[in-house]
């Protein structure tokens, strides 16, 4: 004598879609029970004693943060607000400049043959040094320059430059530069 009734047995095997549904429901929510459910708990937890530390773990939430030798160059090239507006206008700022390109391009060996300061602008929350020079040397010596204001610690840029050539191996450089300073601001808490 069967178990089940025969009539039950026919239906299930005309409904066998139905029963294999029923049958993966089930086998997914005892997965689900015993291994999703507690691994998903663990992260809740985590993600929460991670908030609560200050830390975040999602990568939308996380704060951006600046590679350490892009912060070293701008902690290289900040001073305080009150002394960057003195030193502009004292000149000190301009004088700095000339002072560090008539170096490198001495050790470049050019002939330096007139620097000027130029116009300090101050903004808000940084400013610019200018200065202008002429020197005479070659080209090479003017390419190994500006690859000396490229690897410094300072933030120059070479406004423009032109070159004139003169009678002999040398040429004659109008070279207009300028040096960008930022400004520190005191955190508000």
């Amino acid at each position: 004598m069967p178990v089940i009734n025969p009539l039950w047995v026919a239906a299930m095997r005309r409904q066998w879609p139905l029963v294999g549904a029923v049958v993966t429901f089930l086998v997914f929510l005892l997965v689900h029970v015993t291994l999703f459910r507690p691994a998903a708990d663990q992260y809740r937890s985590a993600l929460r004693d991670a908030q609560r530390l200050g830390l975040s773990i999602e990568q939308a939430t996380a704060p951006e943060v600046i590679p350490p030798k892009v912060y070293a160059m701008l902690a290289d090239n900040a001073i305080p607000a009150n002394v960057a507006k003195e030193s502009g206008d004292s000149g000190t700022l301009s004088a700095s400049l000339i002072e560090d390109v008539t170096r490198m391009a001495a050790a470049r060996h050019m002939e330096i043959v007139v620097t000027e300061p130029g116009p300090t602008a101050q903004q808000q929350q940084s400013m610019i040094v200018r200065a202008h020079l002429k020197v005479r040397a070659r080209f090479a010596d003017l390419l190994g320059l500006l690859e000396d204001l490229t690897r410094g610690d300072k933030l120059y840029a070479v406004d423009r430059f032109s070159v004139q050539p003169t009678g002999d191996s040398t040429l004659m450089i109008d070279l207009y530069l300028s040096r960008y300073i930022l400004k520190q601001v005191a955190v508000r808490p």
